[in-house]
């Protein structure tokens, strides 16, 4: 050891020496020198090493450079030496360290010699760069393990010291033990010199090279080779190759840039010959994975690792920063290649695209400008070409898997002239040329720059600038800025400049490499189709690519837009739509009706093919269709095949392929699958074989077949979820039925999560709202799930024994009670019942196959307690043998064998515990009884009644079913037959031969409910009010009971009167069933009972049995009959109900207090009109009976309030306040009232104008009295002042006036007012400058007081009612095409707004919208239940909540962001700036011009409409001003479904009771979801009594309207919903029926003549009620 370092410091000394010496000393010790070297060459040492190399160096140097010293034999003889060691050590491996060293230092000298070591030299660049790629995965696989340890466990590992793993890597190998200390300082000192800063590493030995390490000897081998690349000669591809390797696969960051500095110079080296050009690029272009997240980035684990780990905090984020050090300086030599003219459109720069687009894309917002720069530099600056260059020739492939549309953006923003001023947009669609042109730099008028210096006048490019930063910061928001751009660029373009980009946009829409982005939100697909949408006009895309991209893209709602709009204006051949033989593309209706199928969106399928089908036969099958009348759908559906094959329909391909699908749905949805396995098997169709086998199959038997089918299948089918739960469910079975362990193999494992995987693919494909089509997914779900619940149930069966059963069963139990809480809803499609029901009876099946066989080995233990007994059947019917053959042969066989197969308690009370024990076994069958009536039940309600009777008819074949089971069949059963008039008698059979003494007493009271409708049904009325009675004697708490049998007494009293008996025991059933029930259908009830007690006769019997009644009253429930009630205080019945409103004044005083205070001051005022009445109407309508009942009700009222007071004393002061504060400081004001007054006669004069010139075109077109006297009461009415001078001025001579002048002037008084109103007033006014206490409420009341209105929504219980916490202190003026609103605005105790709007009306209606208002929210509220989950949000009624606080002032609950009809043409004549009565006037003169008698009237009113419609109010005023607020396609697609739904409501809501003259006011609609609410909902009197309309059309369907729901919607949805809306409200159960005669009467009794006439005449009252209510 001291010889070795005395040698060290020698030569450390020697080489110090020699390195000052002249040239003329090297030739005097020359030998001496070589000598040493010699000797010191064979020495073990790395920094001896070192010097020897220093001093051959210098050696060879002096030998070259003295001519004396070139030609001796000593430095022949130190050649000679060198080159043998050399080679040795190259050839043997030994040494490799010091060779290298002796190569880099005397390479430059060797001359020819060097070709002689590259074969060795590239032997050991392969073998350390295997060693070092090998080397580099392990440790990544490792950091990877424990980076997701850490994450797992929240503890981070030890961090990895080498500044890129350098420490780990020259661990490997190293030559002594004192290697790993320096080799740290090698790698050390790379990532030094690349972090301070340096822009080259200096590549050489000495300043890199710090150890012996592989890491070292490989970078020795690189840096040698390097300066050797020319000699390489067909070897420079291997060693290119290996250092592409190092660049792909290692993770030393140290390593990596030493190799990126080496290919730097060689690139930018002009004088470098080699590499070639090929490949330099080849080497560039393998440098992307230096790019972090680019595809091949994400290959190498090391690095991802790395910077994962420093991103997460594991470890030390020096690592990152060096990967992101290399990324940058890779992105700034790609820049530097682009920006070298001498790269231009060379090889280099073709191979480095995508470099250059992930630059642009780079994190490193500064790195990011400048490749946008250097893109934005290389580009014309015209608009179109950027468009057509960025969306067309340019190549997107590389970065396909990210959103390019964020580098897109401000590379057109730079197009814009930066120094153009802004200018403000004059109107919504002025901006949009503007834009356009800023975006052209040809167009732009060149002196803009120079008039904006010095001036403060914002630019463009104080917009754009930062905008186009914001842009590539969120997706999201580039997204939206891409969807709002287009449309603008678009308009700005010329029509052969939008074709060309229109060819190019279809090339690019078409690309593959979009796929990579069919699982990102948003993606480039959605935002290019979002903004065609908004292209005017839109691009011309290729329908089925449009489709394609909906489905694939997840863009559908832009895809269906923009294939209605193709559809919807005619641009496709109509021709080819239908003609497929003819080899013509499919068009815009095949891609619409696929995407409607694909997404379930059934009603525009419907309404897209009636609109289009050819022959009637379709169009009569989609409406049986559409109407869930399966059975005549597909009678239809046949009898159209069988003319086609008969010749007698000429069809087409596209119609005759609807009738084939439609037919096998339909035949699907009456579950005749053995017909469809029929087909399946004939036709040729593994997917229908495999659905109907499903069901009919056993499974077990026939594996082999159903797997030859799966492989038959097509492919979208075999790859999808539905194929894997096939093969999973036969892995399953296969794995049962060998050693019990399948049920857990790995195969099943394997197709269970590929069937999930499949599921949550086609879950992303679908929207991100909810759709139709999401139910099947849903199911699938389902069934995967219980796929798993399966495979443990199958491991309990594999171990199960006959002395184990009873706890295996137990264990079964929770599973199977879990599965039955588990269904689908009850409005979900058959199909998907069906497909549950027969997936859980093969799990049945497979139960009972275990636990079958063990009931014989408890029955022969048992056999000794009486197994000749057990085994006895109990008698199941009662009637004779000849009863059951009048029965069908079906029939007869299942009642015959359905009372012993009920329970096996059936078989005899000797074997209590056999019965006990054979339950268990009985398992299976209980639950497969209990799955098929639950399905029968769902298809009874679906309409397919003889579904549910077959259904029902498999629970024969059952030998044991629970006795609850049995009473639900037989249920099932006989409602199935209750709803077929001919089959009635064989119902009653069914329940009168069931034996009952199995039953409990609530299922023999139900059986003889039944049994009573069955017999009223067939007109048996004494029996049926036996068997009624009967049902009551068993369960006198049965409220179902009690209901059917009020009910058929009811019906009885109806037939009977004026005879009261019927009502008598009717009432008595109605109280008893309300006060049982405790639910919503209570209501049904009450109304049928009030109607009943204004039946009453004098005797009051009717009255007497209601206060007969002593048992609970539903006092919650006679809330919503409040305004009856108080009506009813001048009633005969006048006691009660004063009764039952003093029992809600005491429970529920808010719910009264409003109504009470208004109707006691409405009596009143007409106890103070009362004299002047009498004394003007003569003696014959005075009489003192008929006085002292008008003085009843406010008697009554006055009673009442008192109560409510004592009982609620700080409550009622509280109330009382708030109210009188509202009504007394809220009034409006002068201007406000005459507003409203003057749209009034504006209205009315309108209306007058438009009938005078339809019935006389050529007649007097004078003011009618009505007008003129309302005028002059007007003009009386006015304060003294200004307005009332001007008034009188412009109406002095109103009688000289006719109607066009007239409503001329009332036109521009309207908007006169509504300019000062508009001027004087601010939206929003202090509302502690009216009402202080208001402001205050929260501190001046005594007691919570409710927000008004929420006792009218008729829920269940006030549990749940938001109290006022205050009043906000804005006061909202808001301005209405009819009048002035104050909104006041509360806040809730739960943090809820609420906007009430205070309305000052008149009395002529008397409450009559609010009454028809809760008749139509009764309805709602009852017919809810039998709504499926879809239409009960699409067909729900919503209606105003109207809250009267005195006789002229309500609240009614408006949504803040509603809007009418009126306000959208109103907006539109703003924008245009035409008069709103404009096209009334225009219709007026040109009528009187076209119609010279009243026979050209109609043609001349048409020819206008339509001209008006054209040119004056375009029919698109609705959908246009719907698509300015909607925020995506999407968004209005699903607003113009949901409004299509509630239009249709509207239609159905004001056609029921007449309601007329619907206008546009008069709908009322929120922005937001479109909903639709009516106001002034009051029905139309033909004549006095009779509820009727005269209008030719009884709803409002205007051009405006049929525009916006479209073609499709007019047919597939407005008449389905109508229809369904009547089928809810006419349902068996008499629901219209139940509400409608209370509501009719009390709308007769307020109409002054019916009410005088029903004083002396009470039948002819009951005989007009009768005649009204049949006709709605």
């Amino acid at each position: 050891g001291m010889n070795q370092q005395l040698v060290l410091h020698i030569l450390t000394v020697l080489s110090a020496v020699t390195e000052q010496m002249q040239p003329v000393w090297f030739e005097e010790y020359y030998g001496v020198l070589v000598n040493i070297v010699r000797k010191c060459m064979s020495v073990d040492n790395g920094q001896v090493q070192k010097i020897v190399a220093f001093m051959l160096r210098q050696l060879y140097s002096q030998s070259i450079k003295n001519e004396r010293l070139g030609d001796s034999q000593v430095v022949t003889d130190l050649k000679a030496l060198v080159e043998a060691a050399i080679s040795k050590n190259l050839l043997d491996g030994t040494n490799v360290y010091g060779t290298l060293l002796m190569l880099h230092a005397i390479g430059e000298y060797t001359g020819e010699q060097f070709y002689s070591y590259i074969a060795p030299l590239m032997k050991l660049v392969q073998r350390y760069t295997k060693e070092h790629n090998s080397h580099s995965a392990t440790v990544a696989a490792t950091q990877s393990a424990n980076n997701s340890q850490s994450s797992g466990t929240g503890s981070a590992p030890p961090a990895l010291h080498s500044a890129g793993s350098t420490s780990t890597l020259s661990a490997l190998g190293s030559d002594n033990g004192s290697s790993g200390s320096r080799a740290a300082s090698s790698g050390s000192e790379i990532l030094r010199i690349v972090s301070s800063g340096s822009e080259q590493i200096p590549l050489s030995v000495d300043s890199l090279v710090k150890g012996e390490t592989p890491l070292d000897i490989l970078l020795m081998l690189l840096l040698l080779l390097r300066d050797h690349i020319s000699r390489l000669g067909d070897q420079r591809r291997s060693f290119l190759t290996h250092i592409i390797q190092l660049i792909e696969r290692s993770s030393d960051a140290a390593l990596l840039h030493v190799v990126l500095a080496m290919v730097r110079e060689w690139v930018m080296d002009p004088q470098e010959v080699f590499p070639t050009i090929k490949e330099k690029a080849m080497l560039m272009s393998s440098m992307m994975c230096f790019v972090h997240g680019s595809a091949s980035a994400s290959d190498n684990a090391g690095r991802v690792s790395a910077r994962t780990s420093a991103s997460n905090g594991v470890a030390d984020a020096d690592a990152a920063d060096t990967f992101a050090l290399l990324e940058r300086k890779y992105l700034g030599l790609v820049l530097e290649v682009y920006n070298d003219p001498r790269f231009t459109r060379s090889e280099m720069t073709m191979r480095l695209e995508q470099a250059f687009l992930s630059g642009m894309q780079s994190e490193d917002s500064e790195m990011r400008s400048r490749f946008l720069n250097t893109f934005d530099a290389n580009m014309p600056n015209a608009l179109s070409v950027r468009l057509n260059y960025l969306l067309e020739t340019q190549n997107w492939e590389s970065v396909s898997s990210t959103f390019w549309l964020q580098q897109c953006l401000p590379l057109i923003f730079a197009s814009v002239h930066q120094q153009a001023a802004l200018h403000a947009f004059a109107a919504a669609g002025g901006g949009g040329g503007r834009l356009a042109e800023a975006m052209d730099v040809d167009s732009c008028v060149g002196s803009g720059s120079a008039s904006t210096v010095g001036a403060v006048t914002p630019t463009v490019g104080d917009i754009v600038r930062p905008l186009s930063r914001l842009v590539l910061l969120d997706t999201q928001f580039a997204y939206g800025v891409w969807v709002s751009l287009f449309p603008l660029l678009w308009q700005g373009l010329g029509s052969k400049e939008q074709h060309d980009l229109t060819s190019g946009m279809i090339r690019l829409l078409a690309k593959p490499y979009h796929q990579a982005q069919t699982g990102a939100r948003p993606n480039v697909i959605q935002a290019l189709l979002d903004g065609f949408c908004g292209c005017q006009p839109a691009p011309r895309l290729p329908p089925q690519l449009l489709r394609y991209l909906g489905q694939t893209y997840c863009a559908w709602y832009p895809a269906l837009s923009l294939l209605e709009t193709k559809l919807l204006e005619r641009r496709e051949i109509e021709a080819a739509i239908f003609d497929r033989a003819t080899g013509v593309e499919l068009g815009a209706f095949d891609a619409l009706t696929e995407l409607y199928t694909s997404l379930a969106a059934k009603h525009y399928f419907y309404g897209a093919w009636k609109r289009h089908c050819q022959y009637r036969e379709s169009h009569v099958a989609l409406a049986y269709e559409q109407l869930d009348d399966w059975a005549g759908a597909q009678a239809a559906y046949e009898r159209a095949q069988t003319k086609a094959r008969g010749g007698v329909l000429p069809f087409s391909e596209s119609e005759y392929c609807l009738w084939e699908t439609r037919w096998v749905e339909a035949t699907r949805r009456l579950q005749s699958w053995d017909m469809l396995l029929d087909l399946g098997l004939h036709e040729s169709l593994p997917e229908i074989e495999l659905d109907a086998g499903w069901r009919v199959w056993d499974w077990n038997e026939r594996g082999a077949q159903v797997r030859q089918l799966l492989k038959a299948a097509p492919t979208e089918f075999a790859s999808g979820a539905r194929a894997r739960f096939y093969e999973a469910f036969l892995a399953l079975s296969r794995g049962a039925g060998g050693s019990g362990s399948g049920s857990k193999s790995a195969d099943f494992q394997r197709l269970c999560k590929e069937g999930i995987r499949a599921c949550l693919q086609q879950w992303n494909d679908l929207p991100a709202v909810g759709t139709p089509a999401h139910t099947t997914l849903l199911h699938m779900f389902q069934l995967m799930v219980e796929l798993g619940d399966a495979s443990n149930i199958y491991a309990s069966l594999a171990t199960t024994k006959a002395d184990n059963l009873e706890a295996k069963s137990g264990d079964l139990k929770s599973v199977l009670q879990t599965w039955r809480e588990r269904l689908p809803n009850n409005s979900d499609p058959i199909n998907i019942w069906s497909d549950l029901v027969a997936w859980r009876q093969h799990v049945f099946k497979a139960i009972n196959d275990v636990y079958v066989p063990y009931i014989s080995q408890q029955q022969q233990q048992k056999a000794d307690d009486g197994d000749g007994e057990s085994s006895t059947p109990a008698p199941a019917t009662k009637g004779s043998q000849k009863n059951k053959a009048s029965r069908k042969a079906g029939e007869s066989n299942g009642d015959g064998d359905a009372a012993p197969k009920e329970d096996s308690k059936a078989n005899g009370g000797n074997s209590a515990n056999n019965s006990v024990m054979t339950s268990y076994a009985y398992r299976g069958y209980h639950e497969m009884a209990w799955i098929i009536n639950r399905f029968a039940h769902v298809a009874r309600l679906h309409g397919l009644v003889d579904v549910c009777i077959s259904s029902l008819t498999r629970i024969y074949t059952l030998p044991n079913i629970e006795i609850q089971e049995a009473f639900l069949k037989l249920r099932e059963q006989a409602k199935c037959y209750y709803h077929r008039p001919d089959e009635l008698q064989s119902g009653l059979d069914v329940i009168s031969n069931t034996n009952l003494m199995y039953f409990s007493l609530t299922q023999k009271a139900e059986f003889f409910t039944l049994k009573g409708q069955f017999l009223a049904k067939l007109s048996k009325l004494e029996e049926a009010n036996h068997a009624f009675a009967t049902g009551i004697q068993f369960d006198l708490g049965s409220h179902k009971a009690w209901a059917a049998w009020g009910r058929f007494n009811d019906e009885r009293f109806r037939n009977n009167m004026p005879d009261t008996t019927g009502a008598v025991n009717a009432i008595s059933c109605y109280m008893q069933a309300a006060g049982l029930a405790k639910r919503p259908c209570v209501r049904r009830y009450l109304a049928r009972t009030l109607w009943l007690l204004s039946q009453d006769d004098a005797a009051g019997n009717v009255c007497a049995a209601f206060d007969s009644y002593k048992s609970e009253m539903p006092t919650w429930y006679w809330i919503a009959f409040v305004p009856q009630l108080l009506a009813g205080l001048d009633a005969p019945y006048a006691r009660q109900a004063q009764q039952l409103l003093l029992r809600i004044a005491k429970q529920y005083p808010q719910a009264l207090y409003y109504a009470l205070r208004t109707a006691r001051e409405e009596a009143l005022v007409a106890r103070l009109r009362q004299p002047d009445q009498s004394a003007g109407a003569g003696v014959g309508a005075g009489s003192p009976a008929q006085q002292q009942q008008q003085q009843q009700p406010s008697l009554g009222a006055d009673e009442l309030m008192p109560k409510l007071k004592t009982a609620h004393p700080l409550l009622a002061l509280s109330m009382e306040t708030m109210i009188d504060h509202i009504v007394h400081r809220l009034k409006p004001c002068p201007e406000e009232d005459i507003y409203r007054l003057v749209h009034a006669l504006l209205a009315d004069s309108l209306q007058q104008l438009h009938a005078a010139v339809m019935s006389q075109p050529q007649g007097s077109l004078s003011l009618v009295d009505t007008i003129v006297a309302n005028t002059c009461r007007v003009a009386l009415s006015l304060p003294a002042g200004a307005i009332k001078t001007r008034f009188e001025q412009d109406f002095g001579s109103v009688r000289d006036m006719d109607l066009c002048e007239y409503v001329t002037k009332m036109y521009q008084w309207q908007q006169m007012l509504r300019r000062a109103i508009r001027g004087r007033r601010p939206r929003a006014l202090m509302l502690s400058m009216f009402g202080p206490l208001l402001v205050e409420f929260e501190q001046q009341k005594f007691e919570d007081v409710e927000v008004p209105g929420q006792y009218l929504r008729l829920t269940d219980s006030a549990d749940d009612f938001v109290r006022i916490e205050r009043f906000i202190p804005t006061l909202e003026v808001v301005l209405r095409s009819t009048s002035v609103a104050r909104m006041l605005t509360i806040r809730g105790s739960d943090g809820s707004i609420s906007y009430f709007a205070v309305q000052h009306f008149t009395t002529r209606h008397n409450h009559q919208e609010e009454r028809w208002v809760q008749l139509y929210r009764n309805l709602d509220a009852a017919a809810e239940h039998d709504r499926d989950a879809w239409e009960q949000r699409r067909l729900a009624f919503h209606l105003p909540t109207i809250v009267s606080l005195a006789p002229h002032i309500r609240l009614v609950q408006e949504q803040p962001d509603s809007f009418t009809l009126q306000d959208v043409y109103d907006s539109s004549c703003a924008r245009s700036g035409t008069a709103e009565i404009g096209p009334a006037l225009h219709f007026v003169s040109r009528m009187r011009s076209m119609a010279p008698s009243p026979e050209n009237v109609p043609d001349a009113a048409t020819a206008l409409f339509e001209h008006i419609c054209q040119q004056m109010v375009p029919s698109s005023l609705l959908a246009d001003d719907v698509r300015s607020h909607s925020a995506s396609p999407m968004d209005y697609w699903l607003y113009r479904e949901h409004f299509s739904f509630q239009f249709a409501v509207s239609i159905a809501l004001t056609y029921i009771i007449a309601s007329a003259h619907r206008t546009p006011a008069k709908l009322s609609i929120t922005r937001t979801l479109g909903n639709i609410c009516l106001s002034e909902l009051v029905p139309t009197q033909a004549t006095p009594g009779l509820l009727h309309s005269k209008e030719p059309v009884p709803f409002r369907l205007t051009p405006a309207i049929q525009s916006f729901v479209t073609e499709l919607g007019l047919e597939g949805i407005l008449p389905f919903a109508v229809h369904r809306i009547a089928q809810r409200l006419t349902d068996p159960h008499h629901l219209l029926r139940d509400f409608l005669d209370l509501y009719v009467r009390d709308e007769l009794m307020h109409m002054p003549p019916v009410r005088a006439l029903s004083a002396s005449n009470p039948s002819a009252l009951a005989e007009m009620c009768h005649r009204n209510v049949k006709l709605i």
